[in-house]
């Protein structure tokens, strides 16, 4: 069976250690957590994701919206990670290819069904 790989991009660490733990205890496995939006591209090369989850807001430069841009090309289901309903966000978010958005904080339930129906749309 392949191990399903998922890219964590959260500026929040306290945030992206609880989603590694929870999705590594589920049996995935979490190449990478990522503060900057400006790292995604060189660690989707290197680490060639199943899927990626992406903060909206994340501090830096790049926002997670630009950062969804820049990994257009490999063709990743992208979960949007948001700790707003800031409907501008969410409306170019919208405009990008994504699975779907998930409001923090984030619940197990919600986050495994993300993730199951994520990798069953790609």
């Amino acid at each position: 069976m392949m191990m399903i790989k998922i890219l964590i991009v959260e500026d929040q660490i306290i945030t992206a250690m609880d989603m590694r733990m929870k999705l590594e205890d589920a049996g995935y496995e979490v190449t990478d957590i990522i503060s900057f939006g400006e790292d995604v591209l060189q660690s989707v090369k290197a680490n060639e994701p199943n899927l990626v989850l992406l903060d909206i807001g994340l501090a830096g430069k790049m926002n997670g919206i630009e950062a969804a841009k820049s990994i257009a090309e490999f063709d990743l289901p992208i979960i949007f990670l948001t700790a707003f309903n800031d409907k501008s966000s969410v409306g170019l978010a919208g405009k990008l290819n994504h699975s779907g958005f998930m409001a923090k904080p984030i619940l197990n339930n919600k986050l495994f069904a993300a993730v199951e129906q994520a990798l069953g749309s790609n």
